[in-house]
């Protein structure tokens, strides 16, 4: 299939978190980054790895689970200084596990509401990309169900290519509410590192 490419920046070191761990992708500053047609589909594995804190307590389990983000790429898009990227959302996420001190947990994708767009941008100091993957989130903790209160921003500013490689690290920028089917606070997942790429 035909790509645009722009240009890609330095191998990615850096980790950036949300309540769990990230996606980090590193190619030479030599290569350079397809910007893929608009319409296709990327699935990423991920660890993931979130804290939950019972609404008005200060600390809470910690809980590493496994799954996978898949994005769908949208329209080619150029910022007002000339950086080029392109807008991405997110069409599936999943991740679970038993975790100590919570139980069986599973975290999916909260289709019933639409996210502001995620975006794929390469940073004007020349150096990697940045990405950000807005979504909304449905948990289930032992058969019991919960919802964002907010929509849930993952970011890395370290991104060397798309696809994302393994070891990306992504981190949520603000913290979440977690809402039982009553509106009522339950949890809060703070800010810090939540996925990484496998």
């Amino acid at each position: 299939m035909s790509r645009k490419s722009f240009k890609a920046l330095g191998i990615a070191a850096v980790v950036l978190a949300m309540t769990g761990a990230g996606l980090v992708f590193s190619l030479s500053s030599e290569a350079a980054i397809n910007i893929p047609n608009p319409g296709d589909i990327c699935t990423q594995m991920a660890a993931m790895e979130h804290t939950f804190i019972p609404w008005g307590a200060s600390n809470g389990p910690f809980a590493p689970t496994s799954g996978s983000i898949t994005g769908r790429v949208g329209q080619p898009i150029t910022t007002s200084d000339g950086r080029q990227g392109f807008n991405f959302s997110v069409v599936d996420f999943n991740t679970g596990g038993d975790v100590s001190g919570l139980g069986k947990l599973s975290i999916t994708l909260d289709t019933s509401r639409k996210p502001a767009p995620g975006s794929f941008i390469e940073n004007a100091n020349g150096v990697d990309n940045t990405q950000q993957i807005n979504l909304f989130i449905n948990v289930d903790i032992n058969g019991k169900k919960y919802r964002s209160a907010e929509q849930v921003t993952l970011l890395s500013t370290s991104v060397a290519s798309f696809p994302p490689p393994s070891g990306t690290a992504y981190s949520l920028v603000t913290k979440v509410t977690l809402v039982d089917a009553e509106g009522k606070a339950a949890f809060t997942l703070p800010v810090g590192q939540a996925a990484t790429i496998r």
